[in-house]
């Protein structure tokens, strides 16, 4: 892994834990938010954080909460 890969594998871990923050301040429980990272000749070239699959309670739950940033 070069330093440019290890720093943009770092951007993608320090996205997930912010996004995992807001969610858990807002009280939207995800389950594991993972970072996906698609390569190319053994490169990360671009990394997905994965939401997984949610139950509709905590669809309505974020949904409610980008709702009340919204209205700021």
């Amino acid at each position: 892994m070069t330093e440019e890969s290890g720093s943009s594998r770092l951007k993608q871990v320090e996205a997930r834990t912010a996004l995992a923050s807001a969610l858990q301040k807002a009280g939207v429980f995800f389950p594991p938010l993972v970072v996906r990272v698609r390569e190319e000749n053994g490169e990360p070239v671009y990394g997905l954080i994965d939401l997984g699959k949610i139950s509709p309670p905590v669809a309505h739950a974020l949904a409610d909460a980008i709702d009340r940033g919204t209205q700021r």
